[in-house]
């Protein structure tokens, strides 16, 4: 057993925890480099140097010259890999731990308290450290699958771009205004005209001309009216 290490324990997130031993199911690389971890687990170098490469060699994966160790091969076999978890936890976390919060399912508030206070980190630290130590403590292989199947739905799912087209209103002969649109543009605009007209009358005028003036006057400016009555 290891002797208690602050600020110093895994955090292989447990998604990329599967996908690695996925490929190294597939076949195990020569070396095993950031730029091989970077490109298997499609993520930046930097990344992998940061968040991937630390875990590989506090786990045994990987020796001093990044060569993948014996444990990677036992790692990857089904019927060895309860065994390893089992191997790690044993040489990486304290009796401690291990006693106080055992496998295998752990209180994931008390793991997450415990690397708090024993690693002196913040909680998003501690909550990475504690789904490691949850992912070792449980030996699932059907979470792993899970957790593949997933990621594979996810990744398969169609990647559409966002197009906003403008609104179209299509007319056809068969439309026509209603009633209350018609009542309503009448509303909006109506001119009207008025019409001034002074007749002068001679005074020397008999009442026979007079009444052919006006007879006249509602023959061609009344004509509408008359013809309605």
């Amino acid at each position: 057993m290891a002797k208690e290490q602050k600020d110093n324990y895994p955090n292989l997130p447990s998604k990329l925890w599967w996908q690695l031993r996925s490929k190294f199911k597939t076949s195990i690389p020569s070396t095993i480099s950031t730029g091989y971890v970077a490109t298997a687990l499609g993520m930046k170098e930097s990344s992998a140097k940061a968040n991937v490469m630390p875990a590989l060699i506090k786990l045994g994966f990987v020796d001093d010259k990044l060569k993948p160790t014996e444990r990677v091969y036992e790692w990857r076999d089904d019927k060895n890999y309860s065994k390893v978890c089992g191997e790690i936890i044993k040489e990486i976390y304290p009796e401690e731990l291990i006693e106080a919060l055992p496998g295998p399912n752990p209180s994931r508030g008390s793991v997450e308290g415990w690397f708090a206070n024993k690693a002196k980190v913040g909680a998003n630290a501690a909550k990475k450290m504690a789904i490691m130590y949850e992912t070792l403590c449980e030996a699932d292989l059907k979470k792993g699958e899970e957790s593949l199947n997933n990621t594979k739905s996810i990744n398969d799912k169609p990647k559409f771009k966002e197009k906003i087209e403008k609104p179209t209103i299509k007319t056809t002969d068969r439309e026509k205004p209603s009633k209350d649109n018609d009542l309503d543009s009448s509303k909006d605009f109506n001119p009207s005209v008025h019409i001034d007209i002074q007749i002068h009358i001679s005074p020397d005028a008999s009442p026979e001309q007079i009444d052919k003036i006006f007879l006249s006057m509602s023959k061609h400016i009344f004509r509408r009216k008359l013809i309605d009555d």
